[in-house]
């Protein structure tokens, strides 16, 4: 459904010899029916598997089960889809958010999180000290994820030593077995200021020409920037000039058909240590389908799409506001502004940019996000760019400037993803998607 949209929906057990006419269902209508086997889901799926007889069977490794929790976090998701602009608008025309949809997705976060709030689960957020460890294991035999995690595909070994899209794709061709990631410039303007502020802020505090200081720790956790130290233990005399960063138009770090070419480089889900340097430590990737940031986040959008107030509190809980400082605590970066609290539409913008700097680079949030807000197709968003610089007699970065890569193309049918031809040619009530 999120990529397709409506799509015949199978809950009655189908005849071998029958004719298959099953209509596509509109998004709308099909998140109902999937909103009504989530429910039940959770009426019947335990808290903890831990306390359940069956689960004492695997106390203690019972962390991947499927739980009420489970449930509960895809049913809001569920709603909170179905009451976003796409799906609206592909069900009624309209283009604006549903606010009932939204109250039933506020509901079901609720509920959620007032068992974390309870502590009836061992889901909780994690400690900013152990932020990575929500990503990789660097060497350890935890799965990644836990115990923040609400969603996450199953682990039976530890199977890729190293990991791919890090800051080890300075070393060029003598990386060894990795690629590389270099953030779009565009994109890590999302990093606000350590006062809670986005840079574009007047009262923020960014400096054009002293980008990098100052701003939102996530930052620093998840991007590499000039002059970031890269090797950590000692390195033969033709590689030391790589052990940090130089990512200005000329420097090593910097190819601009590839490794570098935006002025940065990732290191959210991957440890400065996975290089051929520091001997590739035994690390191991693992990214959640949810978790409990996620929620929170959810949640805010919800109430504030449904009960039309950062500071309401929609089902008889935390308010928007408090849902999105509660992550930025976390990380301890400044509270939402009160600008931008009092106002419905700036509030948004900041939950649209807040899920970039708390869930970028994982799974396809982002992706996802941008199509069901209807704003993929904006040239902002579409638009890959790097931050090219120069650096002065004693290394400080100069002429610091924004350039345009590519500008990426998105229709308007490309909202929704086509369906195969031979699919559509099935029957009638089996249509193809718009503009295909």
């Amino acid at each position: 459904m999120t990529y397709w949209g409506g799509l015949p929906y199978i809950d009655t057990v189908l005849s071998s010899s029958g004719k298959l006419t099953l209509p596509r269902l509109s998004a709308q209508a099909m998140a109902d029916k999937i909103g009504k086997d989530l429910r039940e889901a959770a009426d019947l799926l335990p808290v903890d598997w831990d306390n359940t007889d069956a689960g004492k069977t695997t106390l203690g490794k019972n962390q991947l089960r499927i739980t009420k929790v489970t449930a509960l976090g895809y049913l809001g998701k569920d709603y909170l889809y179905a009451g976003s602009p796409l799906w609206n608008r592909s069900s009624t025309g309209n283009t604006t958010f549903d606010a009932n949809y939204c109250k039933k997705a506020a509901d079901a976060f609720a509920e959620l999180l007032q068992l974390v709030d309870s502590k009836q689960t061992w889901v909780r957020l994690v400690d900013f000290s152990h932020y990575s460890d929500l990503f990789y294991s660097n060497g350890g035999s935890f799965i990644p994820g836990y115990p923040e995690s609400i969603f996450e595909n199953p682990v039976y070994s530890s199977w890729f030593q190293g990991c791919p899209r890090g800051p080890s794709s300075i070393f060029g061709e003598e990386n060894v077995g990795a690629g590389y990631a270099s953030p779009n410039a565009r994109f890590v303007q999302n990093y606000g200021m350590a006062n809670g502020l986005p840079i574009t802020d007047a009262a923020s505090g960014y400096d054009p020409a002293n980008p990098w200081v100052g701003r939102d720790p996530r930052f620093y956790h998840d991007i590499v920037i000039d002059k970031d130290q890269i090797i950590k233990g000692s390195a033969p005399a033709d590689k030391e000039k790589y052990r940090y960063a130089n990512l200005s138009n000329t420097g090593y770090s910097r190819d601009n058909t590839s490794i570098g070419r935006t002025g940065y480089l990732l290191r959210k889900l991957t440890p400065m240590t996975a290089n051929n340097i520091d001997n590739y430590p035994n690390n191991y990737m693992h990214l959640s389908y949810m978790r409990l940031a996620d929620v929170y986040l959810m949640y805010a959008e919800a109430v504030l799409q449904g009960y039309g107030s950062a500071t309401s509190n929609g089902p008889n809980y935390m308010t928007p506001v408090a849902a999105v400082n509660k992550i930025r605590e976390r990380a301890g970066a400044g509270d939402v502004g009160a600008a931008y609290v009092g106002d419905k539409d700036k509030f948004m913008g900041e939950i649209i940019r807040e899920r970039a700097v708390e869930l970028g680079f994982e799974e396809e949030f982002r992706y996802n996000d941008l199509r069901r807000w209807l704003l993929a197709s904006q040239t902002q968003y579409r638009e890959k760019t790097a931050i090219d610089f120069d650096r002065d007699g004693s290394g400080k970065p100069i002429n610091i400037r924004e350039q345009l890569l590519i500008t990426r193309k998105f229709d308007d049918k490309n909202y929704w993803l086509p369906l195969k031809v031979s699919d559509v040619n099935l029957y009638v009530s089996f249509p193809q998607n718009p503009g295909y």
